[in-house]
């Protein structure tokens, strides 16, 4: 396997809430931040992020007034880009952080699922279905003495196979109780005082890492392995990508009691490394490309050092017999861009793919008045409903988007159908910051999805579109708890901003 990513943080970091023009997020992409003293956005009062020497330092911290905050970095961002890889692969993290009651220090990986996908792409419901596979390489549960998990310097380790089916391998017992001669064990606790030096997590720096093959998972402690087991069927056919974080009680359940340090604490970070034996996939800027009355223009990159992209336009599977990529390239009519990365010593990379559509033209409503038709709809759900299977209990004519003035306060749907007036011809960017799922979709092609009982969370879509007016349609569900919801877009001269009530209409009566 040959070093495809590393970042020792010996320089200023990269670091933004989406991970757009950084190199990573601080927040768990694909939703789901689990800290008790939340995943918070780095500020100038607040430096959760800070370089230090050759160090990352995440500090956690809790203000008087405040719910607290804590740090983490994924190495992917919403739209698939970023540092993920295929198998034979190694993932390696050095770091320190403190023990004390509510620490949850962590090094994982998830693979990628759907992240970055086209809800319209005829291989998303596969893969929406195929479930995902976390490595939780360590978790370091802090605290010392009786009530504490991990007295002594143990940490967890943990294979998750998520949505799947259990495996023959890791059935402990057979179906007539005598014990599975195939069973492998698909976590361990670690006690670290047992190999090497014999220092905890929380007292020096200590090494650790996953190889995932074809064959085996492999986890690792300061090069000792510690568990092996099969590896799962997810992780051989999709990308792992990894996370660090410095949590702070939350879903661990673990008490939090750090009043004796001031509500403070700060895990400090050595490096972060990956291993392939694939080369990396190429990426293409844009990823979806639009023909106005011009070819658009197509970037591929790979950041396998040493290897050459091969692609076709036709929808074809690329080989080293295909086109091979030299300069950016003009592309003039619809079609499906594929393109493979090759590299000496390397298996093949995963195909790239980008879409290359003329955009679209604008609708020829008839006479049209401000505003949104607003359906409110009530029921209970984890995902958004096919609102135009339900009965709305309402409908109105809303100037804003905005989901106060309901009737029930929790367990109701809200469905916004109209148009938006598009002010000249251009790639635009839409976005949904929403609590709990949202979806947005210009005529029929779903452009932000954001879908899932979720935290207050942004996403994001582009679709090229010609000036006019077009089939607007956003769709939104709250279940319990918090509940928000916003738009904004961005593109052709504009800067990102709310969608403003002005550029919205819907059919007069």
């Amino acid at each position: 396997m040959k070093l495809v990513y590393a970042d020792d943080f010996n320089a200023p970091l990269s670091i933004s809430p989406d991970g757009q023009n950084a190199k990573y997020p601080c927040h768990k992409t694909g939703g789901g931040d689990f800290s008790g003293w939340q995943f918070s956005n780095p500020s100038d009062d607040n430096k959760i992020f800070e370089q230090s020497g050759t160090f990352m330092r995440i500090h956690a911290s809790k203000k008087p007034g405040t719910n607290g905050s804590s740090g983490i970095i994924s190495s992917i961002r919403g739209d698939g880009s970023g540092v993920s890889v295929s198998i034979p692969s190694y993932f390696e993290c050095r770091f320190i952080a403190q023990s004390a009651p509510g620490t949850w220090p962590a090094f994982w990986t998830l693979t990628k699922g759907t992240i970055g996908m086209d809800r319209n792409d005829p291989e998303y419901a596969a893969t929406a279905k195929a479930g995902c596979d976390e490595l939780d390489i360590i978790e370091g549960y802090g605290g010392y003495g009786r009530g504490n998990p991990n007295s002594g310097g143990k940490y967890c380790i943990v294979s998750h196979f998520w949505n799947q089916p259990k495996f023959d391998w890791n059935v402990e017992k057979g179906p007539d109780g005598k014990p599975n001669p195939l069973f492998k064990p698909s976590n361990t606790t670690v006690d670290t005082m047992e190999f090497g030096g014999k220092g905890s997590w929380s007292w020096t720096f200590h090494t650790y890492g996953v190889q995932i093959t074809e064959t085996d998972t492999v986890y690792y402690f300061d090069d000792f392995e510690v568990l092996r087991h099969p590896t799962g069927p997810v992780s051989k056919s999709q990308p792992a990508w990894f996370l660090i974080n410095y949590a702070i009680g939350g879903i661990s359940g673990w008490k939090i009691d750090l009043n004796r340090y001031g509500n403070q604490t700060d895990m400090w970070v050595d490096f972060v490394r990956v291993y392939s034996g694939r080369a990396s996939a190429p990426t293409a800027t844009p990823d979806r490309g639009f023909i106005f009355d011009k070819p658009t223009e197509i970037r591929l990159a790979c950041s396998t050092e040493g290897s050459s992209i091969y692609y076709t336009i036709d929808g074809s599977e690329p080989t080293d017999k295909s086109l091979l990529y030299q300069k950016p390239l003009t592309i003039d009519k619809p079609c499906t861009l594929k393109a493979v990365a090759l590299g000496e010593g390397l298996k093949p990379s995963q195909i790239c793919s980008a879409e290359i559509a003329k955009a679209r033209t604008p609708d020829a409503p008839a006479s049209t008045v401000l505003g949104l038709t607003r359906s409110y709809y009530e029921g209970k759900w984890e995902f958004l409903p096919d609102f135009g299977k339900l009965t709305p209990v309402s409908k109105e004519t809303a100037n804003t988007i905005e989901i106060a003035g309901n009737k029930k306060q929790e367990n109701f749907g809200l469905l916004f159908d109209g148009f938006i007036s598009v002010p000249k011809d251009g790639i635009y960017t839409f976005y949904t910051n929403s609590d709990d799922g949202s979806r947005l979709l210009i005529g029929t092609r779903i452009v932000v999805d954001n879908d899932g009982g979720h935290g207050d969370q942004e996403r994001s879509g582009t679709i090229g579109l010609m000036a006019g007016k077009h089939a607007f349609k956003l769709e939104f569900f709250q279940g319990s708890g918090g509940k928000a919801l916003g738009t904004s877009w961005a593109g052709s001269d504009l800067v990102k901003q709310p969608i403003p009530a002005e550029v919205l209409s819907c059919l007069g009566e």
